[in-house]
C-alpha cells in the first residue's frame, strides 16, 4: 500500500478519476505549473509574489500551487487586521493573534455586539479586483477552548 492506504493502481485510478471529474481545475494546474517553471513565480490579484528560483522535486512543485489559492485569504485577513486594530481601540479591544485566516480578539464584553459587529463589516469587505466577498464566521468564548459560533 501507498500513503493512501491502497495499491498503486488504485491510487492511480483515484487521481486519473479525479481530473477528469476536474478538468479546468487540472488546466489551472498546468497554468500555474507552466508560469512557475518559466517565469519562477506567482504573483496573487493582492499583488504578492513568491518566486521559485528552482523548483527541485514534484513536491514543492505541489505546495507552490497551494501559493495562489491561500495568500490572497491570507492577505484578505492581513488588511483587516491592519484596518480593526485602531478601530478595535474606542472598544477596550485587541487583535491578540493573527493565524493565517482567522484574528483572535480579546474584546471587552461590555461591547461584544459592537465589536462582533464591526469585525463582520471590516472583514466581509470586497479588498482586490474580482475576489469573491468572505463571509466570516465569528466565535465568542471565555477561552480559546470554550468559543461557540455568534450569530
Amino acid at each position: 500500500p501507498v500513503g493512501m492506504g491502497c495499491s498503486v493502481q488504485e491510487a492511480r485510478t483515484f487521481i486519473n478519476n479525479f481530473w477528469a471529474t476536474y478538468p479546468m481545475h487540472k488546466e489551472w494546474v498546468k497554468r500555474m505549473q507552466h508560469d512557475i517553471v518559466t517565469k519562477g513565480y506567482l504573483r496573487t490579484d493582492s499583488g504578492r509574489v513568491m518566486r521559485f528560483p528552482a523548483v527541485l522535486d514534484h513536491k514543492e512543485l505541489r505546495q507552490a500551487i497551494n501559493f495562489p489559492v491561500s495568500a490572497p485569504a491570507s492577505d484578505q485577513n492581513l488588511y483587516s487586521m491592519i484596518e480593526l486594530a485602531p478601530l478595535l481601540r474606542q472598544y477596550n479591544s485587541y487583535i491578540i493573534l493573527n493565524i493565517h485566516d482567522a484574528l483572535v480578539v480579546e474584546p471587552d464584553r461590555r461591547y461584544r455586539k459592537e465589536v462582533a459587529a464591526l469585525m463582520r463589516e471590516v472583514m466581509e469587505r470586497v479588498r482586490f479586483p474580482d475576489f469573491p466577498v468572505v463571509r466570516i464566521e465569528l466565535k465568542v468564548g471565555d477561552n480559546l477552548g470554550e468559543v461557540k459560533k455568534y450569530a
